[in-house]
């Protein structure tokens, strides 16, 4: 297999799938956008290019998966050939309409403001649409919003959505490798916001059916064939929070030995295989 990695950053996890695959000879290149020239030709040297980071989804993300896809190469994931203009607040509405648990969630501009369902003392957490590994996230009282609202320039007014806060009593992690759950650990941390990125603990987790099911869900509502699936607990129910297209995996393989770098190759395998 001629495996191609696209990737903005330098990432432990990109250098992982590559020492894997190549441990299974095939061959990999990884690929950095700003300089990879949009040439079908060059194109053609890839069976699988899988899509790891990348600064913007929706126009650049778009763009190279367009062109490698339109050169006969599978992509991994699909979703940025075919769903385009998808964000956290789309995956949200898809959440819901798959019948998962979410906080209350709303777009935040300056006509919604208006009609959001919080009262002044409300705390709520605020999301950027589009941001990786927590970066962005603020918890502020609902008195605050407007306040927030007039700090930002006119272009980042539509740029945020705005959530109920709560309080959960458990967060997790799913990892969920082409439509299989592959294993999953708890986040332990101090601070409100735990994620990995921000020193958040991962500790082992032993997952249910239930769990599994929801993470596999959520994946699908997402379409997304590979992602960490972060997942809360509050009053006996359990919250989906997000799906992570490009999860980080150092602190999993740590917490859990389990070796996703290898199942993410077996999973490229096996799209290489598949018909179109």
């Amino acid at each position: 297999m001629k495996l191609g990695i696209v990737s903005t950053e330098q990432q432990f996890e990109v250098e992982r799938i590559k020492s894997e695959a190549e441990k299974r000879k095939h061959f990999v290149t990884v690929i950095s956008p700003e300089n990879f020239q949009a040439e079908l030709p060059s194109q053609k040297k890839f069976d699988v290019v899988l899509f790891r980071v990348l600064k913007n989804e929706g126009l650049q993300g778009r763009a190279l998966a367009l062109s490698f896809f339109s050169a006969g190469t599978k992509i991994v994931d699909e979703k940025l050939v075919f769903m385009a203009g998808r964000n956290k607040f789309t995956n949200y509405a898809a959440f819901l309409k798959a019948g998962l648990n979410i906080p209350k969630t709303f777009l935040l501009n300056e006509k919604t403001v208006y009609s959001l369902p919080f009262s002044d003392s409300d705390f709520l957490v605020l999301k950027p649409l589009e941001g990786k590994r927590g970066e962005g996230i603020r918890r502020i009282a609902f008195s605050e919003i407007h306040g927030f609202l007039s700090s930002l320039n006119t272009t980042n007014k539509e740029l945020f959505l705005v959530q109920e806060f709560i309080q959960f009593e458990k967060e997790i992690r799913v990892m969920v490798v082409g439509g299989k759950v592959i294993g999953g650990f708890e986040k332990e941390s101090q601070h409100w916001i735990k994620n990995i990125a921000q020193e958040a603990k991962a500790v082992e987790f032993k997952l249910t059916k239930q769990i599994s099911d929801i993470a596999v869900k959520a994946c699908k509502a997402s379409h997304l064939e590979i992602s960490g699936v972060d997942l809360a607990l509050f009053n006996k129910k359990w919250f989906v929070l997000e799906t992570n297209r490009s999860p980080q995996f150092r602190a999993f393989e740590e917490s859990t030995k389990i070796n996703v770098a290898l199942e993410i190759v077996k999973y490229l395998e096996k799209k290489l295989k598949e018909k179109n």
